[in-house]
Formats: C-alpha cells, structure tokens, sequence
C-alpha cells in the first residue's frame, strides 16, 4: 500500500489518471457531511403516513367484506372470484 503523498504508477490509458500515468494518494477521512438527513426524514414520514393510511383503508374493506361473507358458501364464492381476478392480472404478464 502506498503512503501518504507517495506518488504511485498508475496503468489508466489516459482516461483516469493524472498525465504521465501518476496519481498522487492521500490519506483523508472518508465521511458523509449534512447527506440529506432532512429528505430522507421528509420521505420516510411520507411514506409511514401512505402506509398508515393504506392499513386503515384495508383493514376497514376488510371489516367491510366480513359482513358478507360470513356464511361459508359466500366465502367460498368470494374467494373463487378473487383467485379468478388473481389469474386473469397475469394474463398481460405471460402474453408478452
């Protein structure tokens, strides 16, 4: 390993070294200053918000559907038509 400022050859084709082939290391901390703590906090009390409310609405479609399908024949009904739909939204999938 190189030491600090030892100037080290480098085989880059001219693209990523310094003319001549050289490249001089330096020895630094490698750290992330102020790297978007207020967006990634902005974007995850989005998406717990999207979430939350997602919860809500399933859970009350789910309390909803209950009601209808107590009876074991309407629930046997209900969950045959969902297997049905569940197939039919892959059909654009396997036609491509």
């Amino acid at each position: 390993m190189p030491e600090t400022g030892q100037s080290i050859c480098v085989f880059t084709k001219g693209v990523l070294g310094a003319p001549g082939g050289r490249i001089k290391v330096e020895q630094r901390t490698v750290g992330i200053k102020d790297a978007g703590l207020w967006q990634t906090s902005l974007i995850s009390g989005v998406l717990a918000v999207v979430c939350l409310l997602s919860c809500v609405v399933w859970t009350g479609f789910g309390t909803a559907i209950g009601r209808f399908i107590a009876t074991p024949r309407a629930r046997a009904v209900f969950n045959w038509a969902m297997a049905g739909l569940l197939v039919l939204s892959l059909v654009p999938v396997l036609w491509e």
